[in-house]
This record gives structure tokens, sequence and C-alpha cells, in this order.
């Protein structure tokens, strides 16, 4: 049986997936659970729960996670625009637009064919995402541990999937709009 300090995934970070969850409480020798449960009913449980979580968390709730391990929701937060003292557009906290980037790049070097032609120049500008369809608003997924009780809270992070990414990417340009919380 594997230790579960042993260190798994990229980067060395220790992660459980559903499979090695499901061994740990249904089959393993020291089973948490005295339930029958095949692995594939485990994952449709599993899959039905976070679809629901995310749905909730898409029309604006909270979701209060059990054992105090924190909340989850979607905040919203409206970047300021800075520049340096020089006068020149502060972009650290900027996201690139890379489609809008590399058709500006086609327009300004016309001479480049492929990608990795455009790296023999330097400075190029870039075009930065704006969100001017939401007012300026970046929305995201966010998990609250500072009243959690658990120990070494700031090593433990939230991954969301691209799907639900998706969904509130979705759901922003279907109602521009739309409020969420700035702080929960």
């Amino acid at each position: 049986m594997k230790s579960f300090t042993q260190i798994e995934g990229n980067n060395g970070i220790l992660s459980f997936g559903l499979y090695r969850m499901y061994k740990e409480i249904f089959k393993g020798p020291m089973r948490a659970s005295e339930c029958n449960v095949s692995y594939v009913q485990w994952l449709r449980i599993c899959k039905k729960f976070n679809q629901r979580v995310i749905e909730g968390l898409l029309q604006g709730y909270i979701f209060k996670m059990p054992y105090r391990l924190g909340s989850l929701g979607v905040t919203q937060t409206k970047k300021k625009i800075k520049f340096k003292t020089d006068g020149t557009l502060d972009t650290k906290n900027l996201v690139v637009d890379w489609d809008k980037t590399i058709i500006l790049w086609k327009k300004l070097y016309p001479d480049c064919l492929k990608r990795s032609d455009f790296k023999k120049y330097k400075n190029k500008p870039k075009v930065y995402f704006t969100n001017e369809h939401s007012d300026g608003r970046y929305m995201s997924f966010h998990w609250k541990k500072k009243y959690s009780s658990m120990k070494n809270k700031s090593v433990y992070s939230f991954k969301i999937t691209p799907e639900a990414k998706k969904l509130l990417s979705r759901l922003i340009m279907s109602d521009p709009n739309i409020q969420f919380c700035t702080k929960f």
C-alpha cells in the first residue's frame, strides 16, 4: 500500500485522484466505509455532486464545505489599469490576448510566415484583455480558507476544471451585467 505522503503528480505535488480515494475508502486494509460501492457508482456520485456544486456557484451561491474546510464561491474584481512613473502601461497584472496579438504581429511583420519567425523581433507590442464586455470586471472561482480549522491550510489549493471555467465564461458572455460578490 502506498503512503499518503508519497509525492505524485506534476512538480512533486501530492494529489489524490478519485480512484486513489476510492481504494482508500472502500478497498484498502484501513477501510473507512463498509458500503459495497463499485468504482463506476463512486464516479457517478462524485461527478454529480461536483456538478451540482458548480451549478450553485454559477448561480451566485456560496458553498460552505463541511468539517470547517472553508467556503467556495465566484468572486468578481475590477482590475485597475496602472501606469509606471515614466508613463508607460504597467502590464504585470494584465493578461495577454494572444489571438489579437498574433493578428497584430502579422500586420506589423508581414515577412514572418510562421510563429517561430516572430522570435527575431524584440520588444513586440502585445494586446491585453480589458474585459470591456463586463465593464473591466474579472470573475473567478475562489476558495476562502480564512476560517478553516485544518492545519497547514496554505499548502492546499483548489483547482477548478476547464469545463467549469468554460461554463463561467459562457455565463458572463451571455449576460455581461451579471453580478457576483466581491468578498465572502
